[in-house]
């Protein structure tokens, strides 16, 4: 099966946590914020480590099902996820974490789902 993904609007998180997210993004810079949003609305930053976190992100944080969103930024504005992101997007799916993906502009946060029933073998997390 081929993985699909979507724009889901409107948006799950609030104005107030997308403002929030820009703050983080925009304090980051030039490099790519990271993080999650637990399902209590709490946001939770993670240190970027990939190896060029100018161009791509990466976190060490325990993925769980109290997990509602990841978030990281893109500091060239891009809109959508880009080729770096989609593998992890459907990796995570594959693997049951079909929770929502955040992208953070200096404009807007974007948010994304996996498309679950093109997802072989994944069990949708609750949005």
């Amino acid at each position: 099966m081929n993985f699909t993904y979507h724009r889901v609007e409107p948006r799950t998180i609030s104005k107030y946590q997308a403002r929030i997210l820009k703050r983080i993004a925009h304090s980051e810079l030039p490099i790519e914020a990271c993080g999650v949003i637990l399902r209590d609305g709490t946001i939770v930053e993670y240190p970027n480590t990939c190896p060029n976190p100018e161009h791509g992100f990466d976190f060490a944080a325990q993925l769980n099902h109290n997990i509602k969103a990841i978030w990281h930024s893109h500091p060239n504005g891009l809109t959508t996820p880009s080729d770096d992101d989609l593998p992890m997007i459907e990796t995570l799916a594959r693997r049951g974490f079909n929770c929502h993906h955040l992208i953070v502009t200096a404009e807007n946060v974007y948010e994304y789902a996996a498309d679950f029933s093109q997802v072989a073998s994944a069990s949708q997390c609750q949005t």
